[in-house]
């Protein structure tokens, strides 16, 4: 009787071995690398900060720390740190502005990036980090236009937990601007 209580306890045991490796074996969404996600919306209005102003392409990123371990973060300037790709109802680029034309348009170009500033921040486990992104000071965009975006956060992600876990070190969100 023994032994069929400890063949039991091992079937068990193997079974659950089984569905851990498979729960970690399954493809994140790209907005998470299983430690941080990342949310992009529109601005929303905010009582005595933005009442009155034009809130046409701009985009709250925000970035949550869904770990149980405090995540290093290195953020320098959100035009180096972030690559968008924004395209109109018919698949095209919108025009660049001076800064947009300035934008790094490759991971090389990324990496050299001039940042006239750069800090570090220890994200806490469950705490948001946010930030907005005008784009309309990078793009020509045309109120009313309809416009795609993908927004990559490709720059200052850490590559591994303070427990060693590996991370993908970019995520990224698909929207549409009206």
């Amino acid at each position: 009787m023994r032994h069929i209580f400890f063949l039991c306890l091992l079937q068990l045991a193997v079974s659950t071995r089984a569905l851990e490796a498979q729960a970690t074996n399954q493809a994140l969404p790209e907005y998470s690398n299983g430690a941080l996600e990342l949310t992009v919306e529109h601005a929303s209005p905010e009582r005595g900060l933005t009442e009155g102003h034009d809130l046409y392409g701009i985009l709250t990123l925000r970035l949550k720390n869904v770990s149980g371990e405090p995540l290093r973060i290195v953020s320098g300037s959100p035009y180096c740190d972030f690559d968008i790709d924004i395209r109109d109802s018919s698949g095209r680029p919108p025009k660049a502005t001076a800064l947009g034309s300035h934008l790094p348009k490759s991971e090389a170009e990324r990496d050299v990036c001039p940042v006239v500033s750069s800090w570090f921040f220890d994200l806490l486990p469950g705490k948001e980090y946010s930030l907005r992104l005008y784009l309309r000071k990078m793009f020509e965009l045309e109120p009313g236009r309809q416009y795609n975006i993908k927004v990559r956060w490709a720059k200052g992600l850490p590559a591994a937990t303070p427990s060693g876990r590996p991370l993908r070190r970019e995520l990224s969100r698909t929207l549409t601007i009206k």
